[in-house]
């Protein structure tokens, strides 16, 4: 049977072309919640890791919109007879023939395996070590910053044994040198892991932060810590644009920043440009992922455009049976009733009939008319070749300067029509072309919100109807219209 809700979650990911092998292996939506990271290490295992990697990372963020349970990485080891007494004292046990290490310090669990589970990265470490690749600086700092984040959240103060013990289990482990993290030498100790706990340690205590057990102070060493973590990973994104799974982890770490920054500019285009700058990985082939971990976190309950389209399709036909009079509205509701290529296209157009903004609108002292044609060319750019969509996106660029208005995020389709484009997204020298109509549709909408953009005038009603059908976001400066109410009661 074919699986039309798989095939669209799939095109939304970018991984369209992965639907045909997902059905001739019986791979069904509801199967996707049971995929682990073996599963995942096999399916692609004549792919690219950078395909793997943000396949892994769409499946995740899935599974956590719906509530279900986080990708199994590994079975952990749990050391369920570890007794309070055997505080210092390191254990051997074996868990699927692996040699492992366990102790407890401050009556904490300390094993390498489970405080790389809960790093971010920390699988990072073992895919690489797994494929054969030996340690690196980049592999030692996910492992560094993994135990310090663990001792740290858990409020573990290790004593020098303690390193010792750690620093033996990765030499062992990772076969790496154990005296790059740790080296007791006489009475003066050092290495990299014990100097980044010390100094992260130094830093909270100069706030008075660290180990603080009152009421009111006992989450904010967590506070200073990310704010830390935050500020580096910036440098880091300065400088860096790979390997992309780090690029996500870094970009996570920086929302508050990110979010100060594009508030700040408050939709500005000279200022909007310079944060852009700041923040070069929207300007990334791959940047619609950061800009949906961004949209997620400003709004985390937040339904979906892509998941609710398919029923929307079923109640809207109907309506515009009876609404539409002009011809060329009426050749286009042919063919989504044919269900002709490029008919989700044709249907967001009409939607503008539906949700005219006729009248009249004043800009630099000067009084404009509104009209549909305008709404859907706000929207949607299409043209034959790509001069042809240069000259369009000119022509617009100078109409809304005329008026006082600035470019805005805008879907482009480059073809002879809607069904042979190709479409992508525009704003800026951003450009996000991904497989399918309804992504495109789905990352402009969020791309208005992440970068605080204000809705162009001539489709704004176009755009608060999307924002409050599809994904049900209500602020409290919206201006609804009657003409938005009534559609919204119509279609349920």
């Amino acid at each position: 049977m074919f699986d039309v809700e798989l095939k669209e979650l799939l095109e939304s990911w970018g991984f369209g072309h992965w639907f045909q092998y997902f059905t001739d292996e019986e791979i069904t939506i509801k199967r996707l919640n049971y995929i682990t990271e073996d599963d995942l290490t096999y399916i692609f295992r004549d792919s690219k890791l950078g395909e793997k990697i943000e396949f892994r990372y769409h499946l995740t963020e899935w599974k956590k919109k719906f509530g279900l349970e986080k990708l199994v990485i590994t079975t952990p080891y749990v050391a369920a007879d570890l007794d309070a007494e055997d505080f210092g004292q390191a254990q051997s046990s074996t868990s699927s023939s692996i040699s492992k290490i366990v102790w407890q310090s401050n009556k904490v669990v300390m094993d390498l395996d489970l405080i790389l589970n809960e790093h971010p990265t920390g699988h990072y470490v073992k895919r690489a070590v797994s494929d054969g690749n030996p340690v690196n600086d980049a592999t030692r700092k996910i492992i560094i910053e993994a135990i310090v984040n663990f001792i740290i959240k858990h409020k573990v103060k290790p004593t020098r044994s303690d390193f010792e013990k750690i620093s033996s289990e990765i030499e062992e482990k990772f076969n790496d040198d154990k005296k790059i993290y740790y080296n007791n030498v006489g009475t003066r100790a050092a290495g990299r892991l014990y100097d980044k706990y010390h100094n992260t340690v130094k830093k909270l205590k100069k706030c008075g932060e660290l180990f603080d057990s009152s009421t009111n102070k006992k989450d904010s060493h967590n506070v200073t810590f990310i704010n830390e973590e935050a500020s580096d990973a910036r440098e880091w994104l300065k400088v860096n644009s790979e390997p992309w799974s780090e690029v996500y982890e870094m970009w996570r770490k920086t929302y508050t920043l990110r979010r100060d920054d594009i508030l700040n500019a408050n939709g500005q285009e000279t200022a909007i440009c310079y944060v852009l700058s700041q923040w070069p990985q929207f300007s990334n082939f791959l940047g619609y992922g950061l800009v949906d971990m961004d949209f997620k976190a400003l709004y985390p309950e937040s339904t979906s455009l892509i998941f609710k389209w398919q029923s929307f399709k079923e109640k809207i036909l109907p309506i515009l049976n009876t609404k539409l009079t002009d011809s060329v509205d009426i050749n286009y509701l042919e063919q989504i009733n044919a269900q002709a290529e490029g008919s989700d296209q044709l249907l967001a157009l009409l939607l503008h009939v539906l949700l005219r903004s006729l009248g009249k609108r004043k800009a630099r002292d000067k009084v404009f008319t509104k009209s549909i044609k305008d709404s859907q060319l706000s929207f949607m750019i299409q043209g034959v070749r790509h001069s042809d969509v240069e000259n369009e996106i000119q022509l617009l660029r100078t109409t809304l300067y005329n008026r006082g208005e600035s470019m805005h995020p805008i879907i482009v389709a480059e073809g002879f029509d809607l069904s042979c484009s190709k479409v992508y997204m525009l704003y800026n020298d951003i450009k996000y072309a991904l497989p399918s109509f309804l992504s495109v549709f789905d990352i402009c909408f969020k791309m208005f919100h992440v970068l605080h953009l204000k809705y162009p005038s001539d489709c704004s009603e176009f755009w608060l109807f999307v924002q409050k059908y599809f994904y049900e976001i209500n602020l409290d400066d919206d201006m609804v219209s009657p003409s938005i109410l009534c559609l919204i009661s119509d279609l349920r």
